[in-house]
């Protein structure tokens, strides 16, 4: 055919398989996960949580938003917890661009966020949501960084109600739970295992 021949293999992302404990068995919950990035998928069938393939789920700012949560949503209607992942603010990162990673922060916001908001009342006062990146990609470095990341936990029973707090890794970084070490320590606050 014309073509050089192969002369060298590239063995990229080798490893085994860690593993990792069944959520279920772990912390009682059954769950699922919805991504475009065959890693989340991954880590999620080795917790053995639900892969949910959504049509038009790209990894990129024109992702299927609202195919996500709808997904999302309809997953939550027989089991107790869904993992949306989001990769288009981090591809953005990535590639420098502020505007598109706004944009895909604003989309992100109103098609997922929004849409489990409104959604809310059928969950009779029982949906928790939380907001949080896997790690920073800052345009200014188009690179992961290993600094922490700010979240945000809505959950209608909290008693934590502090309605001044802004949504920042500066605010992020002395917020009501201080800087949490660990994802373990995450998990049982985000279940409200821990104070």
């Amino acid at each position: 055919k014309g073509k050089k021949p192969a002369t060298h293999i590239w063995f990229w992302s080798g490893g085994h398989k860690p593993f990792i404990k069944p959520f279920k068995e772990k912390y009682g919950l059954a769950g699922g996960v919805i991504s475009a990035v065959d890693l989340i998928f991954g880590l999620g069938i080795a917790a053995n949580l639900k892969p949910i393939h959504v049509e038009g789920a790209t990894g990129l700012p024109d992702t299927n938003y609202f195919g996500k949560a709808k997904a999302g949503l309809d997953f939550l209607k027989d089991n107790d917890f869904i993992l949306i992942h989001v990769e288009a603010t981090d591809e953005m990162g990535h590639s420098g661009d502020y505007e598109m990673k706004k944009k895909a922060l604003e989309d992100f916001d109103k098609y997922i966020v929004g849409e489990f908001l409104k959604s809310e009342p059928s969950f009779n006062n029982e949906l928790v949501i939380c907001v949080l990146p896997d790690h920073p990609t800052p345009c200014a470095l188009r690179t992961h960084i290993r600094d922490p990341v700010p979240f945000v936990i809505y959950n209608p029973k909290s008693k934590i109600q502090n309605k001044n707090r802004i949504f920042s890794e500066k605010f992020g970084s002395i917020g009501e739970f201080g800087l949490i070490k660990d994802g373990e320590t995450f998990i049982k606050i985000l279940l409200g295992l821990k104070n």
